[in-house]
């Protein structure tokens, strides 16, 4: 993940704070809690599937990167096939009569 984007990210929130619409500490903060969930993943990755991959294939086996791939693979597709939760319609007025 690009995490060179964090900064420049929040510094944008914080440039829109002239719009009421925008909660500037609430996008804020989620923002920073996406990005510590995101570090989180890849040190898990990083530390338990790679070291798993590792004790179980040996660490110079080709299967290694592949068990780390194959895990953020799977749990990315997981992710990208979820449905949001809320979804909003918005259907044209009928003005024919």
């Amino acid at each position: 993940m690009a995490y060179e984007y964090e900064h420049r990210i929040q510094g944008i929130i914080w440039s829109n704070e002239d719009y009421w619409c925008i909660d500037n500490d609430k996008e804020s903060n989620e923002l920073r809690e996406v990005y510590a969930k995101a570090k989180a993943w890849d040190k898990y990755l990083e530390s338990t599937v790679r070291q798993e991959a590792i004790d179980e294939f040996g660490e110079d086996d080709p299967r290694v990167d592949f068990a780390v791939e194959l895990t953020k693979e799977i749990y990315m597709e997981d992710t990208n096939n979820e449905k949001p939760k809320h979804q909003i319609t918005i259907k044209q007025r009928d003005n024919t009569n």
